[in-house]
């Protein structure tokens, strides 16, 4: 029984390397990269990446490579972990923190903005609405859902060509590009409104920004999506064209 007792022992001991040994694999929309984390998410290797003193929201996170990753949101005395949360930790995109009531209920929510991707000709945020809730004397947050700009993008965009240019349909409003504005000689030019999406607050308003390009790189304005909160969702209630 004793020989037994100790080869049980040992099985648990090398299941728990195992399972602090293996590496951690998230997806994240809106780069479309999967990142490996390694397993450590020991609360002490966590720095403070933002934070709101009047709201009592604390965010923290692990610095890895060129990576914050492990995300914990401190709301009063209560934690909530995000894993799949990530950051780039260049110094001038790190992590936003706002407390406003982008859902018109009264209400503060707390609204996270990471910067996911940051290379050349590329800047792609990612924004996260916290329901934040008092239940017993404690904070309890719950994340609302936020329709995918880029999605909502590609539904309310269209093009089509003319002998004279190119029109730009958003949300059905039309808006012509005349051929000397156009950098491309193809029959119909390709756009693109992948490189550059960014969340924004604008009176209390949750907005998104996406940049749209002519490739390469000639661009012709913005899609602006402005977010309201219908049936517990932060939905597309205006999609629009701003050119410049």
């Amino acid at each position: 029984m004793k020989w037994v007792r100790i080869l049980c022992g040992l099985l648990v001991f090398v299941l728990m390397l195992c399972q602090i040994a293996a590496p951690v694999f998230a997806y994240n929309e809106s780069s479309g990269k999967v990142i490996k984390f390694s397993s450590k998410s020991h609360v002490q290797d966590r720095i403070k990446v933002a934070n709101l003193p009047d709201a009592n929201v604390t965010l923290l996170a692990i610095k890895e490579d060129k990576w914050f990753k492990y995300f914990q949101l401190t709301v009063g005395k209560r934690n909530k972990e995000f894993v799949h949360w990530m950051n780039v930790t260049d110094h001038d995109f790190q992590p936003k923190l706002y407390s406003i009531d982008v859902t018109n209920t009264g209400q503060e929510e707390i609204i996270v903005v990471l910067t996911t991707d940051r290379d050349k000709g590329v800047y792609i945020n990612e924004a996260h609405v916290l329901e934040r809730t008092l239940v017993d004397k404690t904070d309890v947050v719950k994340e609302i859902y936020i329709e995918n700009p880029r999605i909502i993008a590609a539904q309310k965009v269209n093009m089509k060509r003319t002998k004279r240019g190119v029109v730009l349909v958003v949300d059905g409003k039309s808006t012509f590009i005349p051929n000397n504005k156009l950098d491309s000689k193809e029959e119909l030019p390709q756009l693109s409104m992948e490189h550059f999406v960014k969340f924004t607050i604008e009176d209390n308003t949750l907005k998104a920004i996406l940049l749209v390009e002519e490739k390469p790189n000639h661009y012709y304005g913005n899609i602006v999506i402005t977010y309201e909160y219908a049936n517990g969702i932060m939905k597309a209630e205006k999609v629009e064209l701003r050119l410049g």
